[in-house]
């Protein structure tokens, strides 16, 4: 008589953050101001430090004084507008009383073709100091952190008054939506497995058992340890899930006894 008995076998692995990044400075400066504290949720775009940007702050505002002035702009389009409206009058005078002479009317060309040239030259200026002044508020944007994403700050390591060289990490942010279970699995297991196949997991963390997604399987067997990676999400909705401690997921298969 043959039947059929349940084999089991636990295949343990860590826990990581879905998305965990370190923030650093874009550019050099004084942190003047700390917005979040470790274990703060944040949102995507939230501002996180202020490093101090008062001088970048006085060059939007010059740069903005000068864009907005357009006295010199609308005197030419005026100056333009005139001597259009005077080479139209000359020309029908001319043509009615023959009373002025043709140099006259050259001269009259000559200024509209200088003062459209003015006119032109003006509203590309106007185009440059529309792009400088957009460079002046891309500075003083840079000197405020903020999230990409949303999620929760995991460290911050300036404080106020400290002084951010360019490139220096100045905090972390981790995305715990979602974590990530990696496990090293015999071939034969993941062999049965491909993306997008549903595993249930156990954390040490949480109660209860968790339904996550198969999201990669290493196309190779590591020659060192003969084991293959796994990799699967989890939703994490609530937290419980804790980046760094341990998940467990159970492969389950029949084997027939006598």
């Amino acid at each position: 008589m043959f039947g059929a008995h349940v084999q089991a076998q636990d295949y343990v692995g860590l826990v990581y953050s879905e998305h965990d990044i370190q923030l650093s400075a874009p550019v050099v400066g004084l942190v003047q101001r700390l917005l979040v504290q470790p274990g703060d949720r944040v949102s995507s775009g939230q501002a996180l430090v202020e490093l101090e940007d008062s001088v970048q702050r006085i060059e939007v505002k010059r740069r903005a004084h000068v864009f907005q002035d357009n006295s010199e702009y609308v005197a030419s389009v005026e100056r333009l507008e005139l001597a259009s409206k005077l080479w139209k009058i000359s020309q029908e005078v001319s043509a009615a009383t023959q009373s002025i002479s043709e140099e006259e009317l050259l001269k009259l060309q000559l200024e509209i073709s200088g003062a459209a040239g003015k006119v032109a030259q003006l509203k590309a200026q106007k185009k440059r100091e529309q792009i400088e002044l957009e460079s002046a508020q891309a500075e003083v944007a840079l000197r405020t952190l903020r999230a990409p994403f949303a999620g929760v700050v995991t460290d911050v390591l300036f404080d106020p008054g400290e002084w951010a060289r360019l490139g220096e990490v100045v905090l972390k942010v981790a995305d715990l939506s979602h974590v990530e279970l990696r496990l090293n699995v015999p071939p034969a297991f993941s062999a049965r497995l491909k993306k997008g196949d549903k595993l249930a997991g156990v954390f040490e963390s949480s109660k209860s058992t968790v339904t996550g997604v198969v999201k990669y399987v290493s196309p190779v067997v590591d020659a060192a340890s003969g084991l293959v990676d796994v990799r699967v999400r989890y939703p994490n909705p609530n937290g419980e899930i804790r980046p760094g401690l341990k998940g467990t997921v159970r492969a389950v298969k029949s084997a027939s006894a006598g």
